[in-house]
């Protein structure tokens, strides 16, 4: 591609924070203003900025709690066997929006094939605690 680097979770979240740095600094956008929105794995990033900044809000569309877990739920033997630490990029959602302390609202859709409607409650349970 026309982008230098490596695709990873840091990279990505990298990214993110000089979205954030790039609306305050340059635009002058109040993060308070800002609502958040993510989608399956865009909800990565979503929820890390949610985590770590005061901002309106946070949406998340299909996203999952980790990618140890969607793996696991395919393979029904990652985290049993050891195997969850071979992954080099997590994604840890679960534990990440713990920290948020906006207004979140998780959408998942019942008959989604690829992550299972259990990571979005799972996700709810776990917000702002």
């Amino acid at each position: 591609g026309i982008c230098s680097g490596l695709p990873t979770e840091q990279t990505l979240l990298d990214d993110a924070d000089c979205v954030v740095e790039c609306l305050e600094d340059q635009l002058a956008v109040p993060l308070e203003r800002v609502l958040l929105m993510g989608q399956s794995l865009g909800g990565g990033p979503a929820i890390y900025l949610a985590s770590k900044y005061s901002c309106a809000g946070l949406i998340t569309v299909a996203t999952f709690t980790s990618i140890p877990a969607v793996a696991g739920s395919y393979t029904g033997i990652l985290h049993y066997a050891g195997l969850a630490g071979w992954l080099v990029d997590v994604f840890d959602n679960a534990s990440r929006i713990r920290s948020v302390r906006c207004q979140t609202l998780i959408l998942h859709g019942r008959e989604d094939d690829l992550i299972d409607m259990e990571h979005a409650e799972r996700l709810a349970v776990l917000c702002g605690k």
